[in-house]
């Protein structure tokens, strides 16, 4: 640990000591320092291109619009600003010696001129993302909070999707974790103004569900990381950027209702919004932004999953076969995000930050569990069995997800010195205020099965038990069976640069550190177990009949689900008036409390050190990151002969390691209107903390076993990329860019049946360090707004993207496989086509996702992969003035299911089919 913070210190050092050796230029010098606003609706204009006349110093603007020239010659000197969508800006000024001017440049729109009433906001929001992405010291793309204000119900994904190289899976029924070049969501990372949320899982598959889209001033995915940002990012890495009142060129007022529609449950949602900013106090110094945001929003879906045993000549045949009805109702989210800025002086500014969102859901779940005997007369499509059962249950859950980040900071900018300091702390917590899972069960079933239709098996008992009939039920268990998490993260980092004035061009230094100590607990509640009803109530007395005749409609016929099943409130009312109805499986009830006290902690101290030139057309910047990582862990290892639990101790492990980063990023402006770029840069993953863990975890029930794996270590990846954009006026681009990663070691799950011992027959799981592997492929995309067309064809825009990508990936369990890298699909894409005009904006997305490797057996018909997806989105919008606007949205048209497959697509093992949703609201400003 010492050699580590001594090796970081002297990176830090090396870097403050190089700044403050330069020669300092002398003579009669003074400064500039500007803003840059659009004429036409007054706002700032972030990433516009500042030129100070017979000098190669250009400035881009920030997210104020502002912008500074240091160690400027006394005299007069002429200003240029230029910014996607606009005419220049021009301005002649004087500098005095010693004195700093102060000047606004102001740029006509070539955009707004043809549509006033509603391409303002579009056309500004698609310029500044044109704007940041083009000036970037990185391969980024960027969403603007125009279209973030488009999302449904505040989510973030929904918007993302419509990026290159870019897919997000499905958590629950938003878009939410992401994956980059088909590198999966444990090799990305997702920030939040650069500084990371954890997730309770403890996974690092981290997602953006839980960030308000209304809030956010845009969203910036970087496809290469420079040494000023964190290395975990071998995918890529998205940052979402806050909304703060010094953006915002006047006071702001905006009230949204809404509502929406799903068809799968057939209820409405709602939707509230508000979002207040303001200056206050002599010269505007003090700046308040806040944003409330409630959603009410009751989920459903479909789904069905499916297990197969699979014989050694590879023949299929359902060992069970799982129906679920995900009902939700009275689920809510409350989302808040706020800022206080205040301006110390003209240079320098103290922030507090703060992020809150509460995702509070009741869950009240159907489930028929087929689960046939002795099976004969097996074929590909059919089999039968004796003596099986049918199992009924109730999986009723109120969990309660939390997060939240609290922030302070400085910013300053004295002279050539540019300092930034911040101290963060974030935590996320998930509980669940009941959890509670009642299980009926047909017994003595006989049952034959159907799968001609591979999506949709259909089951058949033979032996005359209707599945009507609660008088045929049985008590079969209650489980309480659901842990609360908690996962809280300290952040401190720092960031000092220096621009290089005595240069005859523009060049900076700069050098930080960052210090993060994480710290996440699981389990721990000793009122979960497992029971079983030993009461006077039978089954029918306890049951309730349930129908939809709704349920996997899309199958055109029976899907099999039972009629009768637990009836909550009975079993809730009875479980906590009279407990001596039920008795306690104490033995069992110990091993799942026990085998799920888990706990770790991570410490990862960094430090970096890069610096950047502007050479005519070519831009360079280089450094170096070192990043250390200690981790810490700790579970409980169970002693359990023959099922019985004997002893329970605690385990620890531990794990170290430091990795150096260096990278190389080359911009070069072959013309005004084509930027080519290169970045050679090394990036990392580290194991899920959870995976880490020393523990095994039984589930009797489902006769599964889970396994963390101490040996797991971090993966190194080699990046090259790429990139060639053309800027097309007055509003596009046209780019293609290629990449190779060469990694060393990434994670794949394991599974694997065990053989012999107390657990024969259990499905093993457990995560495992694959070899290395390669993952290369190409990108095209291209934005443009028509406006070269005639009459009102003018106002269509479209953009279209595509991802086609090889990988290879070796896996210790399959020597010599020709296997893909897991999660890596072959080819992504989007295809949007918008139109603008007289108020009205009308907007269609498609998506497309195909096949990727999920879970690796130990021969090809036991890999499990995830299927294509293509989905269909529309949108509109009527801006009825400045300040009054209404839309409608509309998701999913197509109802495209998520489908998992093994071994080839006539083995389904799961079918989710969400149906399509709409919403629809108004929004006003005042």
């Amino acid at each position: 640990m010492s050699s580590s913070f001594a090796t970081l210190t002297v990176l830090l050092l090396l870097g403050l000591y190089a700044s403050t050796r330069l020669p300092a230029q002398t003579g009669s010098l003074g400064a500039i320092r500007g803003t840059v606003v659009n004429e036409a609706t007054g706002n700032f204009v972030e990433g516009a291109v500042v030129i100070l006349s017979g000098t190669s110093r250009p400035e881009v603007t920030d997210s104020r619009g502002s912008f500074y020239f240091g160690g400027v010659p006394a005299g007069a000197w002429r200003l240029t600003a230029r910014s996607a969508g606009n005419s220049p800006g021009e301005a002649t000024v004087a500098v005095t010696t010693g004195g700093t001017t102060a000047v606004t440049l102001r740029l006509g729109s070539e955009v707004v001129a043809m549509e006033r009433l509603m391409v303002t906001a579009q056309a500004e929001g698609q310029a500044q993302a044109l704007n940041v992405q083009r000036n970037a010291e990185n391969i980024r793309k960027v969403v603007s909070q125009d279209a973030l204000a488009n999302s449904r119900l505040g989510e973030v994904g929904e918007v993302l999707m419509a990026l290159p190289g870019l897919y997000l899976e499905i958590s629950t029924h938003q878009p939410s974790r992401p994956v980059i070049r088909g590198l999966g969501p444990e090799f990305n990372s997702i920030t939040f103004d650069g500084v990371r949320i954890g997730n309770t899982n403890n996974d690092r598959a981290d997602g953006v569900s839980g960030y308000p889209a209304e809030s956010l001033a845009r969203v910036e995915l970087m496809k290469s990381v420079t040494p000023d940002m964190e290395g975990d990012a071998i995918g890529g890495s998205i940052n979402l950027v806050s909304r703060r009142a010094f953006d915002l060129s006047e006071r702001l007022l905006k009230l949204n209702l809404g509502g929406a529609y799903n068809r799968q449950q057939r209820n409405w949602d709602q939707q509230f919004n508000l979002e207040y900013s303001d200056r206050f106090g002599p010269g505007g110094r003090l700046g308040i932004y806040s944003s409330l945001n409630h959603y009410r929003s009751d989920r459903g879906y479909h789904t069905s999953s499916i297990s197969y045993q699979v014989d050694a000549a590879d023949n299929f045949n359902i060992s069970t076969y799982t129906l679920q009805d995900r009902i939700e109702d009275d689920s809510w989210k409350l989302k808040y995000t706020g800022s206080v800025d205040y301006k110390l002086g003209e240079t320098s500014t103290l922030w507090f930050r703060g992020l809150y969102s509460n995702d509070t859901r009741y869950l009240e779940d159907y489930r028929t569990i087929y689960r046939p005997g002795t099976r004969t007369a097996i074929t590909p499509d059919s089999a039968s069995s004796r003596n099986g059962r049918v199992d009924t249950d109730r999986q009723y859950r109120e969990p309660v997800s939390t997060s939240g980040q609290l922030a302070a900071g400085l910013e300053s900018r004295q002279g050539r010195w540019t300092l930034d300091a911040r101290v963060t702390y974030g935590r996320a917590t998930n509980h669940y205020e009941e959890t509670f899972t009642p299980v009926f069960s047909f017994n003595g079933t006989d049952l034959s099965y159907d799968r001609r239709v591979r999506e949709f098996p259909v089951f058949r008992v033979d032996n005359g038990i209707r599945l009507a009939d609660a008088s045929r039920l049985a008590h079969r268990s209650i489980a309480r069976t659901q842990h609360p998490s908690r996962d809280q993260e300290f952040t401190f980092d720092t960031n000092v640069r220096r621009a290089l004035d005595g240069l005859p061009f523009a060049a900076y230094l700069k050098t930080g550190a960052r210090v993060k100590l994480r710290s996440w607990v699981f389990g721990g509640d000793t009122e979960l177990g497992n029971w079983t009803y030993t009461g006077p109530r039978t089954p029918a007395e306890l049951s309730e009949t349930y129908v939809n005749d709704r349920f996997f409609r899309q199958s055109g016929g029976p899907t099999g689900m039972a009629a009768v099943y637990p009836k909550m409130s009975s079993f809730l009312e009875a479980f906590w008036t009279r407990r001596g109805d039920f008795r306690r499986d104490e033995n069992a009830s110990a091993i799942l409390i026990e085998s799920n006290r888990r706990a770790t902690t991570e410490e990862i101290t960094a430090g970096y050190l890069m610096g950047g030139a502007t050479l005519g057309r070519l831009s360079v910047v280089t450094g170096a990151r070192l990043e250390d990582t200690r981790f810490g862990g700790k579970a409980r290892q169970l002693d359990t002969p023959r099922g019985i639990l004997t002893s329970s101790r605690v385990t620890q492990n531990s794990a170290s390691y430091t990795n150096l980063l260096p990278g190389l990023h080359l911009n070069y402006g072959a013309t005004p209107a084509l930027v080519l770029r290169l970045s050679v840069h090394r990036s990392v993953a580290r194991p899920s903390p959870t995976a880490l863990l020393p523990s095994r975890r039984v589930d009797d029930e489902a006769r599964t076993i889970s396994e963390g794996n101490p040996d797991l270590r971090v993966t190194e990846a080699e990046n090259l990329d790429l990139s060639a954009e053309y800027y097309l006026r007055p509003l596009g681009v046209i780019s293609a860019s290629v990449f190779r990663k060469r990694i060393r070691g990434f994670y794949f799950s394991t599974a694997s049946t065990v053989t012999g011992g107390e657990y024969d027959g259990y499905r093993l799981t457990r995560t495992e360090m694959g070899q290395g592997g390669t993952v290369e492929g190409l990108e095209l995309d291209w934005q443009q707004r028509l406006t070269f067309l005639p009459g009102a064809l003018s106002g269509l825009a479209v953009g279209a993207n595509g991802t086609w990508i090889d990988s290879v990936g070796r896996y210790p369990n399959r020597p010599g496989a020709n296997l893909t890298f897991r999660g890596t699909a072959r080819r992504t894409g989007n295809f949007n086509l918008s139109y603008v005009r007289q108020g009205l904006d009308l907007r269609v997305f498609h998506n497309f996702r195909g096949d990727y490797l999920s879970g690796v057996g130990a021969r090809p018909a036991l890999d499990v992969y995830e299927q294509d997806r293509a989905t269909l989105d529309f949108s509109a919008k009527y801006r009825f003035s400045r300040r009054l606007s209404a839309y409608f949205n509309a998701k999913n048209l197509t109802d495209a299911p998520k489908i998992a497959f093994q071994g080839n697509p006539s083995n389904p093992t799961g079918v989710r089919y969400y149906d399509l949703s709409f919403n629809f609201g108004v929004t006003r400003e005042f």
